[in-house]
């Protein structure tokens, strides 16, 4: 019997929550300040912090890739952070 070709949803692969880590983030910096700063690039839907790297997830995969664009290699008080989706 042969295997039947992989389905596909109607749901756009966009829809779904897509996460960035955020490596070098200045210590001095909270959750809420790295939320308020990524929120430009789309609706972030969780943050969470700790010893210099940041996970930001947000709501769907283009607002994740624009933040990565937007922040790679950037400036957030005075250090170069780093962005990768995850």
């Amino acid at each position: 019997m042969p295997a039947g070709p992989i389905s596909r949803t109607s749901t756009s692969s966009d829809s779904r929550n897509c996460r960035i880590k955020v490596c070098n983030v200045p210590v001095n910096l909270t959750r809420r300040d790295i939320k308020e700063a990524f929120e430009d690039s789309g609706t972030v839907v969780t943050c969470s912090v700790d010893r210099g790297t940041a996970w930001v997830t947000f709501a769907n995969v283009m607002d994740a890739k624009k933040a990565m664009n937007t922040f790679d290699r950037g400036q957030l008080n005075d250090k170069t952070i780093y962005v990768t989706l995850e």
